[in-house]
C-alpha cells in the first residue's frame, strides 16, 4: 500500500494527520509514505488542492480533510469479514415418502 500525504506547514490539521500516519506502524500495516508540503514543494497535480491535509491512498483513491482523518482510522481498524454459513447439520428438512407407494404427496419430516 502507498500512501501520499498532502499538507501544509502550517496547518494544524496537517500536522496532525502526520502523527495519524505513523501510527499505522503500530498496527503492523505495510505501506509506504510520501510526503508532499504544498508550502515548500513544487509539484504537478490533477487533483483541485483546495483543502489540506489530503491523503492519497495507492495512487487512486483521494481523501481530503476530515475524510483522510477517517480513512486512516479505517485503515487502523479495517471491517471484519463475515462468515456466511449455511444451514446446519441439524437444520435440513427431509422429505419421506409415506409407505403406500400409490401415494403422490410427501410429507416434511424436520429432523
Amino acid at each position: 500500500m502507498s500512501i501520499t500525504v498532502v499538507f501544509h506547514k502550517d496547518c494544524q490539521a496537517s500536522v496532525d494527520i502526520i502523527s495519524k500516519v505513523l501510527e499505522l506502524k503500530d498496527y503492523k500495516i505495510d505501506y509506504k509514505i510520501d510526503y508532499i508540503d504544498i508550502y515548500h514543494d513544487e509539484f504537478e497535480s490533477d487533483i483541485e488542492i483546495d483543502v489540506v491535509p489530503i491523503i492519497i491512498v495507492d495512487n487512486s483513491e483521494v481523501y481530503k480533510g476530515k475524510d483522510a482523518f477517517d480513512k486512516i482510522e479505517q485503515l487502523k481498524n479495517p471491517p471484519k469479514s463475515k462468515k456466511v454459513r449455511g444451514p446446519g447439520m441439524y437444520n435440513r428438512s427431509i422429505t419421506i415418502a409415506p409407505e403406500d407407494s400409490s401415494s403422490s404427496k410427501k410429507k416434511s419430516v424436520k429432523i
